[in-house]
């Protein structure tokens, strides 16, 4: 009876045609990206002199950040930061020869500069395109972010025929983190159906 159903919480709604859309989900991580990365490296080779910072120490761009002396002339010269950030890696002390080629004395990353990066597999690759809507939502459900699919590139792994997929990230006062994982819905296709129903 009607009685019996609303008491049992039953409802009915009317049936009708619908677009629905077709989703895939997706697993990734948030890195800064390539443009909000900066090595840095001493412009002539010579001897650590000073180190002005450490790692996790926020740095502002042209601030010194080292002094060397170079092995030609003698002289010191300053080493200052080419873009604002925080120290991602540090791989020289004070005391160390540095500038003849090789790894950076030091990488800096800008953690306002972010994107999503998930792996997609050999059997989503072809459902997914850039420029499809893409909703980013943290492993705790707590944080979700709407965005589109910026670029596609092939994964590190050649063996494992994985592609890249990148969702820009809006900076929203720390929310996203560098190596905070993350999912993704994004949404490969849509049609129109003569009946749906809700669920």
């Amino acid at each position: 009876s009607p009685e019996a159903a609303r008491a049992g919480g039953v409802t009915v709604e009317r049936v009708g045609p619908a677009t629905l859309g077709e989703t895939l989900p997706l697993t990734g991580r948030v890195e800064i990206t390539p443009e909000g990365q900066a090595e840095v490296h001493a412009r002539y080779p010579g001897r650590v002199m000073a180190l002005n910072v450490a790692l996790g120490t926020r740095v502002s761009r042209g601030q010194v950040i080292a002094r060397v002396e170079s092995s030609e002339s003698l002289q010191t010269y300053s080493v200052t930061a080419p873009i604002s950030g925080v120290i991602m890696a540090k791989n020289v002390n004070a005391g160390a020869i540095t500038g003849a080629g090789g790894e950076p004395m030091l990488v800096i990353g800008d953690p306002t500069r972010l994107h999503a990066e998930f792996a997609l597999y050999p059997r989503d690759a072809e459902r997914v395109r850039r420029g499809q809507r893409v909703e980013v939502t943290s492993l705790a459900g707590d944080h979700r972010f709407n965005g589109v699919i910026e670029t596609i590139l092939p994964g590190s792994d050649p063996m494992s025929q994985t592609l890249i997929a990148h969702v820009e990230l809006a900076y929203q006062g720390g929310v996203w983190r560098p190596g905070l994982g993350v999912q993704g819905t994004v949404q490969v296709g849509e049609g129109a159906v003569p009946l749906a129903v809700q669920t």
